[in-house]
């Protein structure tokens, strides 16, 4: 066999190859797929204020009836796996994203700066978001889903898994310039005595919400949002 012929054979092997794993693709996440959450909530991101600003009016999530409204709707073809992200302080959200992917992979680039300008009373333009109060231990990357719905993530040098149903979280603070992680049995009180220090926290909570029907993304126009997030 000459070597022309072994290389048209490789190239149609490796074709072939990827034609099944795409159509495999396509038939076990047909209909659903994991939908995960991830909220980073900060207790000192916002050096300024908006008035009237609650929440970000692109996407909502029910999590009873499983159906995600949003502004626009990508391509579900062969999507396994579906991030929403959100970052919020003091109750109000400055950030929002929600992908899917047809790999099961995504990776949140938390550490990255997030820019949101307001006006002030004058009406000149200024930064709301101090960054340098998210504190977190570096990027969150999900390196596999599984049919089963069962996600593996990577958060700084941890890793861990969550199965549908499941939840993982954690609260940072950054005291003296160290970062500190608060042992969940004592929360509360670690909580009031940062918030007297004026030291920032950040509470990174990621969610598994299981399997959710592709029926059930769809889009609607700004004023028929509802209004509630379920993480």
């Amino acid at each position: 066999m000459s070597l022309a012929r072994i290389s048209v054979t490789v190239v149609l092997v490796f074709f072939l190859t990827a034609v099944c794993i795409v159509s495999l693709q396509l038939v076990r996440y047909r209909n659903e797929f994991v939908f995960v959450m991830v909220e980073e909530s900060s207790s000192h991101a916002l050096q300024a204020l908006p008035f009237g600003w609650e929440r970000l009016p692109g996407i909502f999530v029910d999590g009873d009836s499983k159906t995600i409204e949003t502004q626009s709707v990508p391509s579900l073809l062969g999507a396994s796996l579906a991030v929403h992200n959100i970052s919020l302080s003091q109750g109000i959200e400055f950030a929002e994203s929600l992908r899917f992917t047809a790999l099961g992979r995504a990776r949140l680039r938390l550490t990255e700066p997030l820019h949101v300008e307001t006006r002030n009373l004058e009406g000149d333009p200024i930064e709301m978001i101090d960054n340098s109060a998210r504190i977190v231990r570096g990027d969150l990357a999900i390196t596999r889903t599984k049919r089963s719905g069962l996600v593996y993530f990577r958060y700084g040098d941890e890793v861990f898994t969550l199965g549908p149903g499941e939840t993982w979280a954690e609260l940072l603070a950054l005291k003296d310039g160290s970062l500190v992680r608060i042992d969940p049995d004592n929360w509360e009180e670690e909580v009031d005595l940062c918030l007297l220090r004026g030291y920032p926290m950040t509470r990174l909570a990621v969610a598994n919400m299981g399997l959710w029907p592709k029926s059930g993304v769809v889009t609607v126009t700004y004023g028929a949002l509802g209004a509630g997030r379920c993480l």
